[in-house]
């Protein structure tokens, strides 16, 4: 992690505020089961959602809920909430390719406190969610191992933790560009990393914000990984930031055929060309490459 108090903030387009790192706006700050709304989707139900909270999952008795799917978390970062970019692209880009249970997780109530704050409390959400992926066990025998979570920025040290509450039974994890900022390389508990499910694939796109080393299974750094085609300084890291859940996207609506990724030891290597390995993967798309 890169020791920094201070980062910008886009706003809008063209003005930016100083987000305070030492700064907490609530002393000790506490997420609650509350803070968490469940925005459940599928191919049958695919633009209106069922809207749940943590102790209402005996209503998926009544949809088209069925545990012997695939179920896919998608959880927004910091200051998002049910209407995040992400939310919406991967949703409608997944249920168009395939027949699974999508749930869109709502934690805006946490995610829009300061940073500091939100990140104080990934923890307790991803603990939230757990409990509540642990009742469709119980009541609909849904399979952990069949469970998938995607998520983007402080939505991606969620879903680790959700991952670390359950021993590492997820099926899989997309971490999209987690954010850094208040987390330690060395401190794997309470961020992702490659023990919270079977497979973690982590795509970084802004390493000034993001992390700068591999903390997954399988590591993906387009363009270098620093900053995206287009996005201008590397001081403005919001375009950037957000190409992550955007490539993922698009990933998922060509199958992960446009973004072919080769093997590499390391930044400098690439920087100078140098990248000599023949080893092959695909970035993104839901069907991971775990090879």
């Amino acid at each position: 992690m890169v020791n920094i108090k201070y980062f910008l903030v886009e706003t809008r387009d063209g003005l930016f505020r100083i987000e305070d790192l030492r700064f907490l706006d609530f002393l000790f700050p506490k997420a609650y089961a509350s803070d968490v709304k469940y925005h459940y989707f599928s191919r049958d139900n695919p633009t209106k959602a069922i809207v749940v909270g943590h102790k209402d999952a005996r209503v998926f008795a009544k949809t088209d809920f069925n545990a012997s799917r695939d179920t896919l978390l998608i959880i927004h970062g910091w200051t998002g909430d049910s209407t995040a970019e992400v939310n919406i692209g991967v949703r409608k880009a997944v249920l168009a390719k395939h027949d699974i249970n999508v749930f869109v997780i709502d934690w805006g109530p946490a995610a829009k406190r300061n940073y500091a704050a939100a990140k104080w409390v990934v923890s307790d959400i991803g603990e939230y969610i757990a409990d509540f992926l642990k009742t469709l066990v119980s009541t609909y025998h849904l399979k952990i191992s069949r469970v998938a979570c995607v998520g983007f920025s402080l939505g991606a040290h969620v879903c680790g933790n959700v991952g670390e509450s359950l021993n590492g039974q997820l099926g899989h994890i997309v971490g999209l560009d987690p954010a850094s900022p208040l987390f330690l390389i060395l401190k794997k508990s309470g961020r992702l990393d490659s023990s919270d499910a079977k497979f973690v694939q982590v795509i970084h796109t802004s390493t000034t914000i993001s992390f700068a080393t591999s903390i997954g299974h399988a590591d993906y750094f387009p363009n270098g990984g620093v900053k995206q085609p287009g996005c201008g300084d590397i001081i403005y890291q919001k375009c950037s930031h957000h190409r992550a859940h955007k490539y993922y996207t698009e990933s998922i609506s060509t199958n992960g055929k446009k973004f072919v990724s080769k093997r590499c030891s390391g930044y400098i290597d690439y920087t100078f060309g140098s990248c000599k390995s023949k080893i092959k993967s695909l970035m993104g798309d839901y069907k991971i490459d775990t090879k």
